[in-house]
C-alpha cells in the first residue's frame, strides 16, 4: 500500500533545482523588458496586443519545461536514484501534483508580467480576450505535460532540453503546420487557418493525456530504475 507521505515542499523543490529555477524567470524578465523598451511610445498602435503576445509569449511559454525537467532529475538520472525511489513517497504527490504546482506558479509569474505589459503598453480602447487567459495557460500546461512525459521516457535532462528546443523551433518555423491543431503557440504566433477554440480543446486533451501517461510511468519504479 502506497505511503501517504506528503509531496516535498515548494521551497525544497526550488532549492533542489538550483539555478535552473531562476533561468526561466530571468528570461521572462528580459523578454518583458525588451517589449517595454522596444514598444515604448507606440501605445496607440492597433497591433500592440499582437506584439506583446508574440515577443513575450514565444520565448516564455516553453521555458516551463526547464522547471518540470529539473523536478525529476533526482528520480531518473542521478546515481542516487535507487535510494530516492526506495523512499516511501506518494507517487501522486511527488509526480503529477508537483508538476501542476510548478505549472501554476509559472502561470502566476507569467501573468504578472503579461498584465504589467498590458497596463504599460496597451491602448485604453483595446481589451484582452478570454483566449488571452485560456490559451497561454493551456500552452504552459501542455509543455509541462510534454516535459514530464519526456523525462519519464528518455531519463536524460540534456536530451529532453534538446528535444523541447528543437520541437519549439519546428513549431515556430512551420507555424503549426503538420500539427493538426496541436499548436501551443496559437496564442502568441497564431496560425490563421486554425480555429482558436479547437486549438484550446486539443491542447487541453493532449495535456491531460500526457499527464496521465507520465504519472502511470512514474508509478512504475522498476521502469525508472532501468
Amino acid at each position: 500500500m502506497e505511503s501517504k507521505v506528503k509531496m516535498p515542499s515548494l521551497r525544497l523543490d526550488i532549492r533542489n533545482m538550483g539555478g535552473l529555477f531562476y533561468l526561466p524567470f530571468i528570461m521572462m524578465l528580459i523578454s518583458a523588458a525588451y517589449v517595454t523598451i522596444h514598444y515604448s511610445g507606440y501605445n496607440d498602435n492597433q497591433n500592440m496586443l499582437k506584439y506583446i503576445r508574440h515577443d513575450f509569449g514565444v520565448l516564455s511559454i516553453p521555458l516551463v519545461s526547464i522547471w518540470i525537467i529539473g523536478l525529476f532529475q533526482d528520480f531518473v538520472e542521478t546515481k542516487g536514484k535507487e535510494a530516492i525511489l526506495a523512499l516511501p513517497y506518494s507517487s501522486t504527490h511527488s509526480g503529477i501534483m508537483r508538476v501542476l504546482r510548478m505549472s501554476l506558479l509559472y502561470v502566476v509569474i507569467f501573468f504578472i508580467l503579461f498584465v504589467f505589459l498590458v497596463i504599460r503598453l496597451l491602448p485604453g480602447h483595446q481589451l484582452i480576450l478570454l483566449s488571452d487567459i485560456c490559451l497561454p495557460v493551456l500552452s504552459v500546461l501542455y509543455f509541462a505535460a510534454l516535459s514530464f512525459l519526456l523525462m519519464m521516457i528518455v531519463k536524460n535532462s540534456i536530451v529532453c532540453y534538446i528535444i523541447i528546443g528543437v520541437y519549439s523551433i519546428f513549431l515556430y518555423m512551420t507555424r503549426g503546420a503538420f500539427t493538426f491543431g496541436l499548436y501551443p503557440f496559437q496564442w502568441c504566433f497564431p496560425q490563421p487557418n486554425f480555429d482558436e477554440l479547437r486549438c484550446t480543446v486539443i491542447l487541453l486533451i493532449a495535456s491531460v493525456i500526457g499527464l496521465y501517461i507520465s504519472q502511470k510511468i512514474f508509478q512504475n519504479k522498476e521502469f525508472l530504475l532501468k
